[in-house]
């Protein structure tokens, strides 16, 4: 699957750069959660974001990379059709739960569906 041998090799790229990561709130105890997707509204997915912002602040989510994508290099599957390539990072299992399902994610998850497609979970 090319967008596995895409993924990992960004993924290999991101763990080459540790100071990098640090500043951005890692540590080696985070529960990583990193995606792919294809964002076909731009100004839908960023009110999405917008949205979670506050949500993600108050517990310590961090965004620990975010990579926009140009092209596909390769791919006869449209659903490999990606833009984006990030990763999140939670400061357990219980706040990732608790994210996911807290009222203020639930509320903002119809803008994500709306601005986004091929969605897909790479690391969990």
């Amino acid at each position: 699957m090319l967008l596995s041998r895409a993924a990992f090799l960004l993924l290999t790229m991101c763990m080459m750069f540790p100071a990098h990561s640090a500043s951005n709130g890692e540590s080696n105890n985070m529960i990583k959660l990193v995606f792919a997707l294809k964002i076909t509204d731009e100004e839908k997915y960023r009110a999405y974001r917008n949205k979670i912002k506050p949500l993600m602040n108050k517990l310590g989510v961090v965004v620990l990379k975010e990579y926009k994508i140009s092209k596909v290099v390769h791919s006869e599957d449209e659903k490999e059709s990606v833009n984006m390539l990030a990763m999140f990072g939670f400061p357990d299992e219980e706040t990732k739960q608790n994210f996911f399902s807290s009222e203020v994610y639930q509320e903002a998850k119809p803008l994500f569906t709306e601005s986004t497609r091929n969605f897909e979970k790479l690391i969990e």
